[in-house]
């Protein structure tokens, strides 16, 4: 069976000629790439970047132009290389088994309805909060809409985040990981470690609005403002359109020596950093289960995250990983972190949680529940971890 999936995410190539991607989403594209015989991706094409996971030699790149813009400029780029896309789309779309859309996402969206129209087999997978919430747009509405109607038959839809109640009829729930078996077999992290002095907290994600990184940098102002001591060091792994914006703010607010940009790494980097942080600080305005939490978690770091997506359900009813905050709240955030430096903590036993949640959140496991749900929506076999009739 042929796969062809469709996103924005950006990628470049390297002096190799490697197709090259940044987060977890190359390797999750070649975890869903293993579930078929072969498999098409296109994506935009950038600049080279430092950090990033190379793809699967096998799956074959077709390089688009990156829409220009943000919000408003975006939409009328978009519109004024319509038929750029089309042309694209549709030829590679007519040779697939099966189109895979990670969503939302203005090309991912533009290829579930294009997909939708020639009735082809889909893997649809929205991986934004599932609730309606601050951050939400008439387009988020438009899309969850269109999964709950044409769930079901040729169209597997899933959800990311982990909930007793369905997302919706013939929608499923799909957590979300970036985290390998080898992964977890190569890195052992102490788990009996205590807390660091001064501590060392992470954020790891895309530098974009809805991740809330002002807030978080405004967090760590307010802690110095209330001479709060040992300050905490904190650590920002990733790059995005907002880092110059955050780094003026963390320069303005004189942070430096309490923060450091690290841009984006590769996963040996990040292992590198983890192993020697604390935990993670994720509070993010919009979530539905985030791919940082588990890599935190993997490393025994316990997250403080906000209440948006599949927090409860990560983080545990009686906070066994980790703290639920109110996003978008400096003040509370920073109350936060400065309860769990100075309060009596049995960090071994918080340690040892997280990683066990992660061991049983793995990409090998991500892939094989897909394959599962896709077996059965079409009445296909699961053979040797490849789809079949």
């Amino acid at each position: 069976m042929h796969l062809v999936a469709i996103s924005f995410k950006e990628c470049w190539q390297d002096d190799q000629g490697n197709w090259i991607s940044s987060g977890g989403f190359p390797l999750q594209m070649n975890a869903i790439a293993s579930l078929f015989q072969n498999m098409t991706l296109l994506i935009t094409k950038t600049q080279p970047k430092d950090g990033g996971i190379p793809f699967n030699k096998d799956i074959q790149i077709v390089p688009m132009q990156s829409p220009k813009g943000h919000d408003l400029r975006r939409k009328i780029y978009m519109v004024q290389n319509f038929i750029y896309y089309l042309r694209i789309m549709i030829p590679a779309i007519k040779t697939a088994d099966v189109v895979h859309t990670p969503l939302p996402g203005d090309l991912a969206f533009l290829g579930f309805i294009l997909a939708l129209i020639m009735k082809k087999r889909i893997i649809a997978r929205y991986g934004g909060s599932w609730a309606r919430n601050n951050r939400n747009t008439v387009f988020n509405d438009l899309i969850r809409f269109l999964m709950r109607k044409f769930a079901g038959g040729k169209n597997v839809m899933l959800v990311s985040g982990m909930e007793d109640k369905p997302p919706g009829k013939n929608i499923h729930w799909l957590f979300s990981t970036a985290v390998s078996r080898t992964e977890l077999k190569r890195y052992q992290p102490s788990l009996d470690r205590g807390l660091s002095n001064p501590a060392k907290i992470v954020f790891i994600g895309r530098l974009s609005i809805e991740k809330g990184v002002d807030k978080l940098i405004n967090s760590i102002h307010l802690l110095k403002e209330k001479n709060f001591k040992p300050m905490p060091v904190l650590q920002i792994l990733g790059d995005g359109p907002e880092r110059k914006k955050l780094e003026t703010q963390s320069h303005f607010l004189g942070l430096e020596s309490q923060i450091t940009f690290y841009g984006m790494v590769n996963r040996n980097r990040l292992a590198e950093i983890l192993l020697n942080t604390d935990f993670c600080v994720q509070v993010t305005l919009t979530e539905g289960l985030s791919k940082a939490w588990i890599d935190a978690f993997a490393f025994g770091l316990p997250v403080v995250v906000g209440n948006v997506g599949a927090a409860v359900e990560a983080i545990g009813k009686n906070n066994e990983r980790g703290w639920i905050v109110k996003p978008g709240k400096p003040e509370l955030l920073a109350n936060c972190i400065q309860t769990i430096i100075t309060s009596e903590i049995n960090w071994s036993q918080m340690r040892y949680q997280c990683r066990h949640y992660a061991e049983e959140r793995t990409l090998e496991d991500w892939s094989y529940k897909i394959g599962k749900i896709c077996a059965n929506q079409w009445n296909l076999r699961l053979v040797e971890g490849k789809l079949t009739s």
